[in-house]
């Protein structure tokens, strides 16, 4: 731990995030494995592209204005008040 201390910010920042990418890694690795009796020929899909499809789905498409993100959030309240909400996509 004393070595970790000494090392700059940045160094240490991308150690932390070189770690939650493994750790995601390996708990999508258990998922195909577990997946993979099930795959067919149409279904198949190598790790690689399993985990990086995966990431993607993570990963926000488009950033939203602050403004956009309450109008949402209004319209969602007024759609739960109604009795009227169903899955709002973002």
């Amino acid at each position: 731990m004393n070595c970790f201390n000494k090392l700059p910010l940045s160094t240490g920042n991308k150690l932390i995030i070189k770690a939650f990418y493994e750790k995601d890694r390996k708990e999508y690795w258990e998922v195909w494995v577990a997946s993979y009796p099930y795959m067919d020929k149409n279904s198949f899909k190598p790790f690689n592209q399993f985990f990086r499809e995966s990431l993607e789905d993570r990963l926000p498409k488009k950033h939203k204005s602050s403004r956009q993100m309450l109008n949402e959030a209004e319209a969602i309240q007024i759609k739960m008040q109604n009795g009227q909400y169903k899955e709002v996509k973002m």
